[in-house]
C-alpha cells in the first residue's frame, strides 16, 4: 500500500511501517525520508474545510481551505493564482494544487417541510374563493396578526361589482402594512428561490463579502434643519408645558383643514401620559406634537403675535421652522417608512406645514406629498376599512379621514404646479368620513354613530364638501 500523508499535521503513514521514532541503518532511509517530506508539501488534501472536534465527539467546521496545499504547509502567503505566485517564484507550478470545494450540505428536512408548508399557506391565500373566511393567522414570534382582506358585499339593487383582488392588513406592535395580492406572487417567487439556494451543490466562496450587502438607504426627510444628537436634546427643544398647552388650543381653534385628521379626546390623552414621562414617549407622537406645537406658533403668529414675544425672543417663523425640523427628525429616528397611524398624522401636518409656508416653491410639497400617499398605501389606506378585518370602529374612521385630506392636498398642489396628480393611477374604494363630531366616538367605539345632518357645523363640514369636489360628486 503506498504511503499517505496529512496535510495539516505533517504526519505519514504506510503499511508495515512502525512509529516515526524507529531508528534504521538502511541505506533506503535517506531515500524515504525526502519522498515522505515530498508527499507532505505537495499531496493535495481530501478536503477543503479543517475541523476540529469538541468535548461532545461532534465535528466542528472551522474554516475553509482557500491557499494552495504547498502554501498553506510552508506556512506562506498564497495569493489563490492558478499557479499561485509563491509556486510559480520557487519553479514549481505543477506541485500548485488546491482542495476541491466542499459539497454544499443539504437542509434538514425540517426547514425544506417548512417551506413547503409556507408555500402552500401562500397559495391557499391566493386560490380562496372567500378570503372573509380564512381564519387570522398569528406569527410565530407573536408580534403580528395577518389577517384577509374581505370581500364588499354588493347590495341587491346595484350591479353586481367586478371581482375584488385579496390582499392582506399585517398588524405590528410597531408598523401597520397591507399586502395587495400580487405580492403573494413575489412571495412564491423567494419561496421558489430559497428552494433552489438549499438544493444548489455549488458554493459560493465564502472569503468574498459583497460591498452592497446590507447597506440600505437612509431615512430623509426635506427640510429637516439642523442635526440632533438624540432623543434628550430633541425634548430640550420642546417649550415648557403651559407654553405648549397654549400653543396647542391655538391649533385646535385655529379653523385648520387638518384639524380632523386629529381626534382630540384620544389625542389628549396621550398628551397627558406624555408629560408624566416624556423620554419614555414614542418618536411619533413627539413628532406629532412637534407639528402641533410649530402649527401653533404659525397660526398665533396671525391671531396674538404679543403672546409669541412673551415666550420666546427668537421671531415667529423661526419658531416655527425650529419645531418642523425636530419633528421631522422624530420622524426620521421613528422610521417613518414603517408607520402606524400617528406617523401619518405627523407626517401629513409635516406635508400641510410646507404648504403654508412655501408657497411660491411648492416642489418640496409634491414629492412629500407623494411620499405620504405611498406610506397610506404600504398601510392599506387606500381600501375601505369595511372591507379590511381587525380594523376598530375608531381606527377605521381615522384612516378615512386622513386618506382624503392627502387626496385633497395632492389635487391642490399638483394643481399648483401644472403637474399629474399621483392620487389618479390609484383605484380607491374609501368612503367619505362621516359628518361626526369627535365626541360621537372614540377608542372605545362598537358602532359608529350616523352622521349629523349637514346643517349642524362641525369640523368635519367643510372637508367633507371639498372631498366631494376633489372626487367630482
Amino acid at each position: 500500500m503506498s504511503s499517505s500523508s496529512d496535510p495539516h499535521t505533517g504526519s505519514s503513514s504506510g503499511s508495515g511501517s512502525g512509529s516515526g521514532s524507529s531508528k534504521g541503518n538502511s541505506p533506503n532511509d535517506a531515500t524515504t525520508t525526502t519522498t515522505q517530506n515530498s508527499l507532505r508539501h505537495h499531496a493535495p488534501p481530501p478536503s477543503a474545510t479543517a475541523t476540529t472536534t469538541n468535548s461532545n465527539g461532534n465535528s466542528k467546521r472551522t474554516r475553509v481551505l482557500l491557499s494552495c496545499a504547498p502554501c498553506r504547509s510552508s506556512k506562506l502567503k498564497c495569493d489563490r493564482a492558478t499557479p499561485c505566485g509563491q509556486c510559480a517564484k520557487k519553479g514549481r507550478p505543477e506541485a500548485c494544487a488546491y482542495a476541491p470545494r466542499p459539497q454544499k450540505q443539504r437542509p434538514a428536512k425540517s426547514m425544506a417541510a417548512r417551506l413547503k408548508r409556507l408555500e402552500g399557506m401562500v397559495r391557499e391565500m391566493i386560490d380562496t374563493d372567500d378570503p372573509a373566511s380564512t381564519a387570522p393567522v398569528q406569527s410565530d414570534g407573536g408580534t403580528g396578526t395577518v389577517a384577509p382582506v374581505a370581500a364588499a358585499a354588493a347590495a341587491p339593487a346595484t350591479p353586481a361589482p367586478e371581482a375584488e383582488a385579496g390582499g392582506l392588513v399585517v398588524q405590528g406592535q410597531k408598523a401597520t402594512s397591507y399586502v395587495g395580492a400580487t405580492n403573494f406572487m413575489a412571495i412564491l417567487d423567494d419561496i421558489e428561490d430559497l428552494k433552489n439556494y438549499f438544493e444548489d451543490s455549488e458554493d459560493e466562496d465564502e472569503g468574498f463579502q459583497d460591498p452592497f450587502e446590507n447597506v440600505g438607504p437612509s431615512e430623509v426627510l426635506f427640510s429637516s434643519r439642523g442635526v440632533m444628537k438624540d432623543k434628550e436634546e430633541l425634548l430640550k427643544l420642546l417649550p415648557e408645558k403651559n407654553v405648549v398647552d397654549r400653543l396647542m388650543n391655538r391649533y385646535f381653534h385655529s379653523n385648520s383643514p387638518s384639524q380632523h385628521i386629529l381626534h382630540r379626546p384620544t389625542f389628549s390623552k396621550e398628551y397627558h401620559r406624555f408629560w408624566q414621562n416624556p423620554s419614555e414617549a414614542p418618536l411619533q407622537f413627539i413628532a406629532l406634537l412637534f407639528m402641533v406645537t410649530g402649527l401653533g406658533v404659525f397660526f398665533s403668529s396671525f391671531q396674538s403675535p404679543h403672546e409669541l414675544e412673551s415666550d420666546s425672543p427668537m421671531p415667529a417663523m423661526d419658531r416655527f421652522r425650529q419645531y418642523r425640523g425636530a419633528a421631522g427628525w422624530a420622524l426620521i429616528w421613528g422610521k417613518y417608512s414603517q408607520p402606524n397611524l400617528t406617523t401619518l398624522q405627523a407626517f401629513l401636518l409635516y406635508v400641510e406645514a410646507e404648504f403654508l409656508v412655501n408657497r411660491t416653491h411648492q416642489m418640496n410639497c409634491y414629492l412629500l406629498s407623494s411620499v405620504c400617499i405611498r406610506l397610506m398605501l404600504k398601510m392599506g389606506l387606500h381600501r375601505d376599512p369595511s372591507k379590511l378585518p381587525n380594523i376598530s370602529i375608531y381606527e377605521g374612521e381615522m384612516r378615512r379621514r386622513l386618506w382624503h385630506l392627502a387626496i385633497q392636498i395632492d389635487l391642490l398642489v399638483a394643481f399648483y404646479l401644472g403637474l399629474p396628480s399621483m392620487i389618479q393611477g390609484i383605484e380607491s374604494d374609501t368612503a367619505m368620513p362621516r359628518h361626526l363630531m369627535d365626541s360621537d366616538f372614540g377608542e372605545d367605539s362598537t358602532d359608529l354613530p350616523p352622521s349629523r345632518p349637514m346643517t349642524d357645523y362641525t369640523q368635519l363640514t367643510y372637508p367633507i364638501h371639498k372631498g366631494a369636489i376633489s372626487r367630482g360628486k
